[in-house]
């Protein structure tokens, strides 16, 4: 498969996270110097100030009206229209990611302080109190109605709309990596993968499937958009991506990465999937086998997202964004 790309060439030391605009007419971009910028037809639009360190996530709201991001410096920024909304703050360790319900109306943060906060326009609406150590990930289920997070603690939670505890999930025995509600609403699905080498299937608060193989921390979560289908990524150690049944059954074992796999994201509709690696590749898989190897970072290979329609994949790393046009 031949795949054109556009490189954005970034300062060395420079680490970028990035998010699609829902329309796909804009992508924003957060920068190590704190840094915001935003995008379209490729080129630059905007330059936006506020962050004092790093920018560590980025996520537009679901309606398009407005984006976030979180940074080093412990606080969660809101814009809109390329102007700074509000400073939400709220936490005292540098935040890890950020995720909005479906709905657009909640935006959940989760930080090394141990917390989440979940935000509703620019008030804060609760604080998620519980986790021992740092929440590294959070995942929103498709209905918007629970929230499910990660933490270096080896639990996952379950919290409902309103911030209030609904389970603690225990089975894994090492730090977590990624939790991820499968996108099929009624099978009520949430993946996990963790620094234990395994991924796990829970159910309405029950274990349903340990998913063993990979022979590393497991970095890499994705589902296919259907729900049918997990793929998983390995760390250092392993560097494979497995594809599971969403009963937990092991379906493929794909090889070609010789470093950690750090993210995996399928296309949109569901054809292929993506994987970025500390190898400084990104490739492309079906089912089946790797379809290209996509070079052009002189670091490791990141964040990687496609665009809502599909045809273009922006990866990031240290000191490079590309785009790759995918036919």
């Amino acid at each position: 498969m031949e795949v054109e790309a556009a490189i954005i060439k970034l300062p060395k030391n420079d680490t970028a996270v990035l998010d699609w605009a829902p329309d796909g007419k804009q992508f924003a971009t957060g920068h190590s110097n704190g840094q915001v910028k935003l995008y379209e037809n490729e080129e630059q639009v905007a330059l936006l100030e506020g962050h004092k360190k790093a920018v560590t996530s980025i996520a537009w709201s679901p309606d398009g009206r407005a984006f976030a991001t979180a940074g080093h410096d412990n606080r969660v920024l809101l814009w809109r229209d390329g102007t700074l909304l509000a400073d939400l703050g709220g936490h005292k360790r540098p935040v890890y990611e950020l995720g909005w319900s479906s709905d657009s109306e909640l935006l959940a943060s989760c930080s090394g302080d141990g917390n989440l906060i979940i935000w509703h326009e620019v008030e804060k609406a609760a604080t998620l109190i519980g986790h021992e150590k740092a929440v590294t990930s959070l995942s929103w289920s498709p209905d918007g109605d629970s929230l499910a997070s990660g933490s270096a603690d080896a639990t996952v939670r379950v919290w409902d709309r309103d911030g209030n505890l609904v389970s603690v999930l225990k089975g894994h025995n090492d730090a977590m990596a990624r939790v991820a509600w499968s996108p099929d609403g009624g099978s009520k699905l949430l993946a996990s993968s963790s620094y234990d080498n395994t991924a796990r299937l829970w159910r309405n608060s029950e274990e349903v499937a340990v998913m063993t193989g990979h022979k590393d921390r497991v970095f890499g979560l994705g589902w296919r958009p259907d729900g049918e289908i997990l793929a998983t990524g390995g760390g250092f150690k392993d560097a494979m991506v497995k594809l599971w049944k969403s009963d937990g059954n092991e379906m493929a074992n794909l090889t070609g990465h010789r470093s950690s796999v750090y993210q995996i994201k399928w296309r949109p509709d569901g054809s292929m999937f993506a994987s970025s690696s500390f190898d400084k590749s990104v490739r492309l898989w079906n089912l089946e086998k790797e379809l290209a190897v996509l070079k052009g970072h002189s670091g490791p290979a990141l964040g990687i997202k496609w665009s809502p329609n599909g045809k273009t994949l922006a990866s990031t790393g240290t000191g490079t964004i590309a785009l790759w046009h995918v036919p």
